[in-house]
C-alpha cells in the first residue's frame, strides 16, 4: 500500500486485530496490505478452500454463512467493519477456511496474503494473540447461539407435550396424563424427538 493509500485509510481504521500494537507496528502491517473494494454479495472467502488470505473489513459489512451438503444457505454471523476474516491463514499448518464470509453491502477491504501475514505475525506476534482473542469471541458467540436455540427447541417440545398430554386418552378413555401421571404416548414423540 503506498504512503497516500496508508494515510488516507489509517485514520478509519479502528480494529481489534490491531491491539498492543504501536502506532509505527501498525502502519508497518497496514503498508504490507492491498485495498480491495467488493461489491454487495461477492464472497471473498469460500469454505472448504485453501486459507490463502486474510481480510481487514475497514468500510461495509459482510457476514458468515455454511452451505449445507443438500446447497442450503446458514447465515452464522455478522460482520461489522474492523473485524478480521480468515484467521486460518495465519496458522503455522496450511488450512482451509472453515465458513464463507459474503459482503452485505459495498465494502472496502485489506488484504494479506498468507506468506506476508505470517511474516508479520512472527515479527509482531500480538497479531496472532488477537486473533486467537477474536476466534474465542467467535467460538463464545456460536455457543451462546447453539444453547439458546436448544433451549427453544426443548421449550417448544415441552409445551407441544403439555398440549398433547391435556387431549390424550387411553384406550380406556381416561385422560392419558392422569394414568400413572405421566403421559406415555407424548413421551415416546418426546423422546423420539430428542
Amino acid at each position: 500500500m503506498s504512503a497516500a493509500q496508508l494515510a488516507a485509510i489509517q485514520p478509519r481504521i479502528k480494529s481489534p486485530f490491531f491491539e498492543g500494537l504501536a502506532p509505527l507496528e501498525v502502519e508497518t502491517v497496514l503498508a504490507a496490505a492491498r485495498e480491495c473494494h467488493f461489491r454487495a454479495g461477492a464472497v471473498i472467502a469460500s469454505q472448504g478452500t485453501p486459507a490463502n488470505s486474510v481480510f481487514l473489513l475497514v468500510r461495509g459489512r459482510a457476514r458468515f454463512f455454511i452451505l449445507t451438503p443438500d446447497g442450503h444457505k446458514i447465515l452464522l454471523m455478522w460482520l461489522p467493519a474492523g473485524e478480521i476474516i480468515g484467521g486460518a491463514a495465519m496458522q503455522c499448518r496450511p488450512s482451509d477456511y472453515i465458513v464463507s464470509t459474503e459482503t452485505v453491502k459495498d465494502s472496502t477491504m485489506l488484504i494479506w496474503d498468507r506468506p506476508t501475514i505470517r511474516r508479520l505475525a512472527g515479527r509482531y506476534p500480538q497479531l496472532i494473540e488477537n486473533v486467537l482473542v477474536t476466534a474465542a469471541e467467535y467460538l463464545t458467540f456460536y455457543v451462546a447461539t447453539h444453547v439458546a436455540w436448544n433451549a427453544r427447541r426443548i421449550s417448544l417440545l415441552a409445551s407441544a407435550q403439555s398440549r398433547a398430554c391435556s387431549r390424550a386418552t387411553t384406550p380406556s378413555g381416561k385422560p392419558a396424563n392422569l394414568v400413572s401421571g405421566r403421559c406415555h404416548a407424548v413421551n415416546q414423540r418426546w423422546h423420539s424427538a430428542c
